[in-house]
This record gives C-alpha cells, sequence and structure tokens, in this order.
C-alpha cells in the first residue's frame, strides 16, 4: 500500500512513477539514480527546460523594450538561448575539476576548457587562454 502511495506520489509530481519508489535494497531512490531509469523524469525535465527558457527570452526583452523607452542606448539583443545543463544526471562540478586537473597536468589545453565550459568558439577561447594556434596535445602524443 505505502509503494503504490509513493507510485503515485511520484506521478502527481511529475517525476515519474519509480521516482520515489523503494528501490531493491528497500530504500528510496536518490535524485541520481532514479533519472537513470525514469524517462518520464526526464522527459518532464526537458518539457519544463523549454518553458523556461522562452520565459527567460520573454523576461531579456521586456527589460531591454523597458530600458529603451526609458531612453538608455542598447545594442540589438541578437538570439538569445539559455543553455540547461545535465547536472542532475552528472557531476558537472566533478567534471570541471577533473578537467582543470588535465589542464594543469597538460593532458588537455586550456582552451578546451573554455570551449567546453564556457561556450566560447575555438578562435576567442584560444586567445582569451594566451594559447597559440598550434597542434592539439593530442597530436603531440601520437607522434
Amino acid at each position: 500500500m505505502f509503494r503504490c502511495v509513493l507510485q503515485m506520489l511520484g506521478d502527481l509530481t511529475g517525476f515519474g512513477l519509480g521516482y520515489f519508489d523503494f528501490g531493491g535494497a528497500g530504500y528510496v531512490k536518490t535524485a541520481m539514480e532514479a533519472p537513470a531509469d525514469n524517462s518520464a523524469f526526464m522527459r518532464n525535465i526537458r518539457k519544463h527546460d523549454h518553458t523556461l527558457e522562452v520565459a527567460i527570452v520573454g523576461i531579456r526583452r521586456a527589460v531591454m523594450a523597458a530600458s529603451r523607452s526609458l531612453g538608455v542606448r542598447l545594442p540589438d539583443e541578437g538570439k538569445v538561448h539559455v543553455a540547461f545543463d545535465d547536472s542532475i544526471i552528472t557531476d558537472t562540478s566533478a567534471e570541471k575539476r577533473q578537467d582543470m586537473a588535465e589542464v594543469a597536468s597538460g593532458l588537455i589545453n586550456a582552451w578546451e576548457c573554455r570551449t567546453k565550459w564556457y561556450g566560447e568558439d575555438e578562435p576567442a577561447a584560444r586567445a582569451l587562454a594566451g594559447t597559440p594556434w598550434a597542434a592539439p596535445v593530442s597530436a603531440s602524443l601520437d607522434e
């Protein structure tokens, strides 16, 4: 009976039937364990990501329009995209620390981290990382 109530709670909250369900070991699954086997949960997250992106872009447009109406000179806002990560599935902090450790040990270039973590294109990332246009580290390891 209790398991049925937990499944209903998961379904009603949009997390899916198995989100609050007891695992094989007799404990409630954690937020990191549930998404791995719960597609309803992931679909719900993606749906909310899209809704939030539309709202955030709309708020940005409204603020810029209000500022312009008050006489503030602003550049064209261009195209805006909100990038949501998968931090509920992957530990992005640990992954970033690993990448930084690999930069420190010389396994990957700093500009590669900048493209991955800051969304910069390669020329901008190389310029900001102070890296000249050279062969990637992996190419030099093959020699």
